[in-house]
């Protein structure tokens, strides 16, 4: 189950309620979590009324489990320490990745995952060792990434409200002013989205 935000952010996960629950992902919830990334960003692109997905070849399954494989490790990699101890305090050496499930089911519906990056926007190795952006002559600043919703759930406001969550996370707890993200501008809802929130 995921580790419950700090009384202080009762707020952000007021939002959801009573339908989901808002949280911190710990060592138990990687598996699920790297399953929703992938069902979210490596399957083929299908609009939300094409109907049911051919079923996977067995080639095609084999591939879609070592993505899962590689993005669990990934997250593993940049949660690092706060996945025995989920925390939502600023961190440069870790990420923190918020994840919304259905109360009454368990699953894992929606994840966001924020850390600091370098104010450029040159994004470091999936594997890159976080310290290192110490390093960087640009700067840090608070980075969005992996703001996933399940397609079963989606077009209710959840990556809306997800969206809000993290601003208000990163304002509130890191004391931070802004919030730099990617998008693929071919995910034309997630790039819409972001454009309606003010982000260029």
């Amino acid at each position: 189950a995921l580790v419950a935000l700090p009384a202080r952010h009762a707020s952000l996960s007021s939002q959801f309620a009573p339908i989901f629950a808002l949280g911190l992902v710990g060592e138990d919830d990687v598996s699920a979590a790297a399953e929703l990334l992938v069902d979210s960003f490596f399957t083929p692109l299908q609009t939300e009324d094409a109907g049911p997905a051919a079923p996977l070849t067995s080639a095609e399954s084999a591939m879609r489990e070592e993505r899962r494989r590689l993005t669990a490790r990934g997250l593993e990699w940049r949660l690092g320490s706060r996945l025995q101890a989920p925390t939502p305090a600023l961190a440069l050496d870790s990420s923190l990745l918020l994840a919304l499930t259905h109360v009454q089911t368990g699953e894992m519906v929606a994840t966001a995952e924020l850390s600091l990056r370098p104010r450029d926007g040159r994004l470091p190795a999936e594997f890159a060792v976080p310290p290192l952006f110490l390093l960087h002559s640009a700067g840090l600043a608070p980075y969005l990434c992996n703001l996933a919703v399940r397609r079963g759930f989606r077009r209710r406001r959840i990556a809306r409200r997800l969206l809000s969550s993290c601003e208000r996370l990163v304002s509130s707890e890191w004391q931070q002013s802004e919030l730099y993200l990617h998008v693929d501008l071919l995910n034309q809802a997630a790039a819409a989205l972001y454009r309606s929130e003010g982000y260029e």
